[in-house]
């Protein structure tokens, strides 16, 4: 019976410093692979939301650098490391969502796996429902591709300010199946094309397929609302 009663103890000890490692997830401390076990435990979309959502905050932050290709025992060419949040520059938080989708995507590849990316960026999403730029293209149709699609652009002319995004860059958080079934869309009924949030072309000499940003997208990141066409 005393064996029983110290085995329930040391249960309940077990469970109240899982508990406190729940609470503390947000914690610079914590690295990806203790992220990743609480998350493979409780495995509950409501985590990854959390996290995702405390990065956001500015509870910590995401650095992806270049590994040293010739140090031994590194095999990726990007890795990730924590330490004190840096986004207290940005207080919109769907802006931050924006800026950081490198970022964001590692997180969502390490916690719930590469092949459940566009699950994690569906769940994103749903938490911003509230942006004038989400209501719209919920209101127009628009599917979880052409989301991310947009949502791409904005990183990209956010980060590097250009008029004109060729899709090599654009589908580099979007797997290549998607850029194909995008490329189909464009040509039989785009709901971003459509709705004149973005216009493309091929340029003339090196036949590259580019993309712009129009102005209707400014007007609802800006709070305002644009009638559908």
């Amino acid at each position: 019976m005393q064996i029983d009663t110290n085995k329930k103890n040391s249960e309940a000890v077990q469970n109240e410093k899982y508990k406190s490692e729940v609470e503390q997830i947000t914690s610079s401390q914590l690295g990806i692979s203790d992220l990743k076990a609480l998350y493979d435990q409780l495995n509950k979309d409501d985590q990854y939301r959390e996290i995702i959502g405390a990065f956001l905050r500015n509870d910590f932050s995401v650095k992806i650098k270049k590994a040293n290709r010739f140090s031994k025992g590194i095999d990726e060419e990007l890795y990730i490391s924590l330490d004190d949040g840096c986004m207290r520059h940005e207080p919109n938080v769907f802006f931050r969502f924006i800026e950081q989708m490198p970022e964001i995507t590692m997180l969502t590849d390490t916690i719930l796996g590469a092949d459940k990316r566009f699950k994690g960026y569906h769940i994103i999403i749903r938490t911003f429902k509230e942006e004038k730029l989400l209501q719209f293209l919920g209101l127009s149709q628009a599917t979880l591709v052409e989301k991310m699609v947009l949502i791409s652009l904005l990183h990209i002319f956010l980060k590097s300010n250009k008029s004109s995004i060729d899709a090599s860059e654009l589908f580099r958080f979007i797997p290549k199946s998607y850029y194909v079934n995008f490329l189909f869309f464009l040509n039989v009924g785009c709901t971003l094309v459509d709705q004149k949030l973005i216009s493309y072309n091929t340029e003339k000499f090196s036949n590259q397929l580019v993309f712009y940003i129009n102005q209707r997208v400014m007007e609802l990141l800006s709070g305002y609302m644009v009638e559908l066409i």
